[in-house]
């Protein structure tokens, strides 16, 4: 029910980040405030109380135009919504809009069917007037299938890369790492859906081919020859040495033979890993971190911990100085154990993700005891290449997730692994943090982290060791 229209300040407007509308497009919005400008405001914004200010529910491109052109306040009804009623109202405001990509459409209606209103995602589509088979076949697929840079461009393609959603379907039986290539490549090139399509089958059949050259097959590109008549003398004499440059065999040096000791030399340098525990301190002045920097006041729904365990030194022959020393301080399991995290947790419900390597396992679970965390499952990061010390590849590290109380997933159905080449030692892969803002609500703490992201706050000695 309203309860009342007033003139609220700007300022004084909250927008959350799970508005079903992920991209605005400045130059309309621009337009939009410019009308409102000149002709007054048409319709009124929706908000609800929120302490001293207000949460937005409905009407972002108006609060963001007005903002854009300096109009200082805007007219807004205000209404006691609970959280299931606000985002509702968000929803049905947004999903027929044209402009809304599909898998923003299928990430809504997941977000809707998280707060357990509705006991399927049939109930939603009825509620909302939606044909069931639209959002099963088309939505619900992008949205869980979809990586999160591909679902940017759609949001942002309609006007800007013409990729579209038809662009993206072409997609859907792919990785995360191939769909974000063959999407680089149709934007670039400038591609159809159809000729995407094409681009596609090629791919299937090589998929160790340049991609640009299966582009050039697609747009029927062909390497031009011009007649040797033609050709200038200079030209022809050019054309002359590079042939003759081209059959000239490279010259190879004889192999000598291997000498016993070489031989011997090269078997000893194939030692298998031996582990061995080391004391940083005694071998080079390392520090370990005794006491955590003070972790940043408030509350948090989603808390994300990477400890800086303490590790082993790794002896071998070759490369003996790779992990000899980290560079970070470390911290004992006690002094992890007694981290502050349940009184940074929200009471009602907070999201916990704790990294760990198959060697920190069991400590990890002991952790989440500690914590008063309740486990739930165990996500794991796969990388191409992994240590191999005596026999298994170790080419995974996982991440326990748990809740403190009850708060539901903001999407269902993402898959526990995911993959990403590994890159500078404790550095996190990107697409984590995708995954995390998919299923977990803010304000998101960062803990330990080591690069600054939005919609996460960083904690930690070095957050901004890996910024660009």
């Amino acid at each position: 029910m309203s309860e009342r229209i007033i003139d609220i300040p700007i300022s004084k407007i909250v927008v959350l980040s799970n508005n079903p509308r992920q991209y605005f497009d400045e130059k309309s919005i621009r337009q939009l405030g410019e009308n409102i400008k000149e002709y007054g405001q048409i319709q009124n914004i929706v908000v609800r109380p929120r302490g001293d200010d207000y949460e937005l529910v409905v009407g972002e491109r108006r609060v963001r135009a007005c903002a854009l052109v300096g109009i200082p306040t805007i007219r807004a009804e205000i209404r006691n919504l609970d959280d299931i009623s606000s985002y509702e109202l968000k929803l049905i405001e947004n999903v027929h809009r044209e402009d809304l990509s599909d898998s923003e459409k299928g990430d809504a209606i997941y977000q809707l069917w998280a707060f357990d209103k509705y006991e399927t995602i049939k109930e939603v589509c009825e509620s909302l007037q939606i044909s069931y088979d639209t959002v099963k076949d088309n939505w619900l697929r992008k949205a869980r299938r979809l990586s999160q840079k591909v679902k940017d461009l759609i949001g942002g393609g309609v006007r800007e890369n013409a990729f579209t959603d038809t662009h993206a379907r072409s997609l859907l039986k792919y990785s995360h790492a191939v769909q974000n290539k063959l999407a680089k490549v149709s934007i670039d090139r400038k591609l159809t859906s159809r000729q995407l399509q094409e681009l596609t089958k090629l791919y299937d059949e090589d998929p160790k081919a340049d991609l640009n050259q299966l582009a050039d097959k697609v747009l029927g590109i062909k390497k031009v020859e011009i007649p040797v008549e033609l050709l200038t003398e200079e030209q022809k004499k050019a054309l002359e040495e590079a042939k003759a440059k081209k059959q000239r065999k490279p010259r190879t040096k004889p192999s000598k033979p291997k000498k016993k000791e070489e031989i011997k030399k090269k078997r000893k340098s194939t030692k298998p890993f031996r582990f061995k525990k080391i004391n940083i301190k005694s071998e080079k002045e390392k520090p370990v971190l005794e006491n955590a920097p003070p972790i940043p006041k408030g509350k948090y729904r989603c808390i994300i911990i990477d400890p800086p365990w303490e590790m082993e030194k790794i002896e071998r022959d070759e490369r003996p100085n790779q992990g000899k020393y980290l560079d970070y301080p470390t911290m004992s399991l006690e002094q992890i154990k007694n981290l502050p995290i349940k009184d940074r947790a929200f009471a009602e419900g907070c999201h916990i993700y704790l990294w760990t390597t198959h060697k920190h396992l069991p400590e990890a679970f002991s952790l989440f005891d500690s914590w008063g965390v309740k486990y739930q499952c165990l996500m794991t990061w796969v990388k191409p290449t992994g240590m191999t010390p005596y026999s298994w590849m170790y080419n995974t590290e996982h991440v326990l997730f748990g809740r403190i109380g009850s708060l539901q997933l903001l999407k269902l159905g993402i898959k526990l692994s995911f993959e990403e080449r590994g890159r500078e030692h404790s550095r996190k892969p990107d697409i984590f943090y995708d995954i995390v803002r998919q299923a977990s609500p803010e304000p998101r703490l960062d803990m330990f982290s080591r690069e600054t992201r939005d919609g996460y706050v960083p904690f930690g000695n070095e957050v901004n060791k890996f910024d660009s």
